[in-house]
């Protein structure tokens, strides 16, 4: 967990594994959702990490928030099965780039710190793990994209 402090006001951002249905038959699988709250403003306190916290002073003003969201549908045997829609990314625009707290992979429950330039230039190719698969399911097809929702 994160604990983002504002000059007026404190998020905390979670990677939490949850089952989904991912597809007709009621199938779950486990995966990081990431999920972004207003917090009260206080001194963070986490027992089992114990007392030790890593602050970092970005020292520059947001100017902007993208979320990130993954979708990927899956057709089974020509059909429409399932669409799952994550949220992948959340990223701050400053006057000197992108800071991102990205999940990366779908199943994970960590959360990477990246700056850089660009939310494409940061952000983790989830489609990969989208591919069809033809010596392992020749009826599945998967549909993979990424939107990015400007707030």
């Amino acid at each position: 967990m994160y604990c983002l402090h504002f000059e007026d006001f404190d998020i905390d951002v979670n990677n939490l594994l949850n089952d989904l249905v991912v597809d007709e038959l009621g199938s779950l699988e486990e995966f990081g959702l990431l999920s972004v709250t207003e917090a009260p403003r206080q001194t963070l306190s986490i027992p089992e990490v114990g007392t030790d916290t890593t602050v970092i002073d970005v020292g520059e003003t947001v100017e902007g928030v993208t979320v990130v969201n993954d979708v990927a549908e899956i057709h089974g045997e020509g059909r429409p099965v399932a669409r799952l829609e994550y949220p992948q990314a959340v990223a701050f625009h400053t006057g000197s780039g992108v800071i991102m707290l990205d999940k990366e992979v779908w199943f994970s429950e960590m959360i990477v710190i990246k700056r850089g330039g660009s939310v494409g230039e940061l952000l983790y190719d989830e489609s990969v793990n989208w591919e069809d698969d033809l010596e392992e399911d020749s009826t599945t097809h998967f549909e993979f994209r990424t939107e990015a929702q400007v707030l």
